[in-house]
Parts: structure tokens; C-alpha cells; sequence
């Protein structure tokens, strides 16, 4: 169950612990994840903690299939990631520079890429 006791309306990956802070590209790398809710507005920040990439990517899935939000913003993400999160009906929006804000603003303005099935494929 998250700390806010709703679903976030959007999850990020992020370099940093403030909504300034630059989008991680890296799903698999990255170093925090930023929740974002729209009513009312806030945000939660967290520590992904381990340091093997294999496992961090496996606690970033998880976590976020245990907020189910309604999608997710990062740079890339590995094909088994990206399956197991879109089963749960989480769209994936992928995006490589811009503070995790202005992503946040794009996101619910519909102007950032949604990763589907079909293109996933093809960046693999």
C-alpha cells in the first residue's frame, strides 16, 4: 500500500528528490521514482536501494505495480519491464531529458510518446 493511500496519477523515474529534478532515462538505473498526484497536488519521492541493476529493476516494477498508476514516465525500459507493467494496464510514456515537472505537465497534456506493444518491439 503506497503512503498516500490513493493511486498516483502519474510515477517517474528520477535523478533527484524534488519535482525540478531531471527525469531519469534509465529504468533500470535509475535512483529514485517521483509520485504525482493531481487532486490534491503532491508529490512522493523515493530511494530505490540496491545497487545490482538486475534487482533495482525488479524493485522499481514492483513498487510501481503496488501503486498502480495510471502510467509511468522514463527513458527506456527493458522489454520484460514493459510487459509487466503494461499487463496491469499502466501506460508507459517514455521521454530522455526535461525535469521531471515539465514531464508531469506533458504527460497530462498528451504530448509525450506512449510506448506500445509494436514499438516496444522495435527497440529491441
Amino acid at each position: 500500500m503506497n503512503q498516500c493511500n490513493t493511486r498516483p496519477d502519474i510515477v517517474l523515474t528520477s535523478r533527484g528528490l524534488h519535482p525540478e529534478a531531471a527525469l531519469d532515462p534509465r529504468f533500470r538505473g535509475a535512483s529514485f521514482l517521483a509520485a504525482y498526484w493531481k487532486q490534491p497536488e503532491k508529490w512522493l519521492f523515493i530511494s530505490l536501494t540496491t545497487d545490482q541493476p538486475n534487482s533495482k529493476e525488479q524493485e522499481t516494477v514492483k513498487k510501481i505495480l503496488d501503486w498502480q498508476p495510471s502510467c509511468i514516465v522514463t527513458g527506456y525500459i527493458g522489454l520484460q519491464s514493459f510487459r509487466s507493467l503494461a499487463r496491469a494496464n499502466i501506460k508507459i510514456y517514455t521521454y530522455e531529458k526535461g525535469s521531471i515537472i515539465d514531464c508531469v505537465h506533458a504527460a497530462l497534456n498528451n504530448t509525450l510518446p506512449l510506448l506500445n506493444h509494436s514499438n516496444a518491439l522495435d527497440l529491441h
